[in-house]
């Protein structure tokens, strides 16, 4: 950033955030570009081509062809603003850019779909140089075994936001497994930014965690950031949870975003979860769920209450498109964030040497159906999301002896 635009105050705020937006590659109708007034300066018109356009070795810029649209459509604002054709100019750099595009060509819109693009992602801050998570992503692209990993979604966006706001607690110091991680933004947030110990990254997808390495070298969290395939209901997960010596892993924070698409995969999930739970009784998970249906959810909870696993939905403010800082989302589909926990009554079985993990998530819940342990459970006065009074206000001491404030629903 340049000097010339240092003490401009609220119009360098709206200069910022606009950069920020354009760095995520927020869809350019859904920019919000300052002000004309604003944008008719010479000083910001440079200050926008030096930070936004210019092509330097070292500076990471958005895919071509998304620069070009977004130039193209700051140029249209820009002469719609020139009020006076002697005293308005606009920048020869910008202008020369623009035009050096059209000669040299941009990528047409299929090609520019196959091509991965880098994604910088800004965490929520007033800093003028705030931190940031960069990303390598194939948004509109499957990969090879169908899975929708390759892009950052809504659900991890607002996780992050939580976690960098209002759940630091969650992270720092602590060991941290994620599920279903796709190329790696949280797991590269809480090793780059939020203090955590270790990382486990973990995904379904073979091809997905070869390309998560990249991002988390790009990262520079490949110290701290451990990668590897887990499909639910596999048996990879006992080597997440075991050394090469068979010695147990600890974690202290489980993490997970937009998993909950198709309820017939919950069985397999719950599977994972128990043998997860049986390794690390006192684990808290942390889980970011769009809301497309509230009938999945209810299976969902349904299915955690028979564990019992106990689930409270997490007070997580809902702040506004416009005034969002970093890590920008739409606010048009909820997102809920729930902190799953060890219920009263969670059966944990002891595990025999070379026991399958699998079967051993498989006696504690059979057995837990035998003992009757769930009749209470499921006919105890328990909210929609599965808590509780008694059980909310334990958490709720416990969140707020952190630090955090919870609510219920």
């Amino acid at each position: 950033m340049t000097s010339s635009m240092d003490g401009c105050g609220e119009d360098f705020e709206q200069l910022l955030l606009f950069r920020r937006r354009y760095l995520q590659t927020e869809e350019p109708s859904d920019l919000i570009f300052p002000s004309k007034d604003i944008l008719k300066s010479p000083h910001v018109q440079k200050w926008v081509y030096d930070t936004m356009f210019k092509e330097e070795e070292g500076v990471h810029l958005p895919h071509p062809r998304y620069r070009f649209r977004v130039l193209k459509g700051f140029m249209k604002i820009l002469e719609a603003a020139m009020d006076d054709p002697v005293e308005d100019e606009i920048s020869e750099d910008l202008a020369t850019c623009l035009a050096a595009m059209l000669t040299q060509g941009v990528p047409n819109e299929y090609d520019a779909l196959q091509d991965r693009k880098q994604v910088t992602y800004t965490l929520p801050s007033t800093e003028m140089l705030p931190p940031t998570v960069r990303m390598w992503e194939l948004p509109s692209i499957l990969a090879e075994d169908g899975e929708t990993g390759l892009h950052t979604w809504q659900a991890a966006l607002v996780l992050g936001t939580y976690l960098s706001t209002h759940g630091r607690h969650f992270i720092h110091g602590k060991s941290i497994m994620e599920l279903a991680g796709g190329l790696g933004f949280i797991s590269i947030l809480c090793a780059k930014h939020l203090g955590a110990e270790k990382v486990l990254l973990t995904d379904g997808s073979p091809t997905i965690i070869k390309l998560a390495e990249g991002n988390v070298e790009m990262n520079g969290s490949e110290d701290i950031v451990e990668r590897r395939v887990l499909k639910f209901g596999g048996l990879e997960v006992i080597d997440c949870l075991e050394d090469a010596d068979g010695g147990e892993l600890h974690y202290d924070v489980l993490l997970g975003a937009d998993m909950l698409y198709d309820p017939d995969d919950f069985p397999a999930l719950m599977l994972t979860l128990q043998t997860i739970f049986s390794y690390n009784p006192d684990l808290q998970f942390l889980l970011a769920c769009t809301v497309r249906s509230e009938d999945t959810l209810d299976k969902f909870f349904k299915t955690c209450s028979q564990c019992p696993l106990n689930v409270q939905r997490l007070d997580v403010p809902k702040v506004p498109e416009q005034e969002q800082l970093g890590f920008f989302h739409d606010t048009f589909h909820e997102v809920h964030v729930y902190l799953i926990t060890q219920a009263p009554g969670y059966i944990t079985i002891p595990r025999a040497i070379d026991e399958d993990p699998l079967d051993i998530a498989e006696r504690a819940y059979e057995e837990a159906l035998e003992a009757n342990v769930f009749h209470d459970w499921n006919n105890g006065g328990r909210s929609p999301s599965g808590t509780s009074a008694a059980d909310s206000e334990t958490l709720l001491d416990t969140q707020e002896a952190d630090g955090d404030s919870t609510s219920t629903t």
